[in-house]
């Protein structure tokens, strides 16, 4: 989460399925501190900062059922006043 500040776009993405999923699978995206710092000081000046992550989607038994690649489109929000 980088705050109120930001617009947050998934652009695209691809990935890998590994095993067939069978049920309920899930991706969880992990942005740590050091990621949300590069992003506010790379969208300080309104500029677009596009950072691909690697997400592993898993079944209810959190077996790896695919690897796939996110690519994002985040900016700041222009300001109204």
């Amino acid at each position: 989460y980088t705050g109120k500040r930001e617009i947050l776009i998934m652009l695209t993405g691809n990935g890998r399925q590994l095993i067939p999923g069978r049920g309920r699978v899930v991706a969880e995206f992990q942005i740590d501190q050091a990621l949300i710092d590069e992003i506010r000081t790379a969208t300080a000046d309104g500029a677009k900062y596009e950072p691909t992550l690697a997400i592993d989607i898993v079944d209810d038994q959190t077996d790896i059922v695919a690897h796939v690649t996110r690519t994002l489109y985040i900016r700041r929000k222009r300001s109204t006043a």
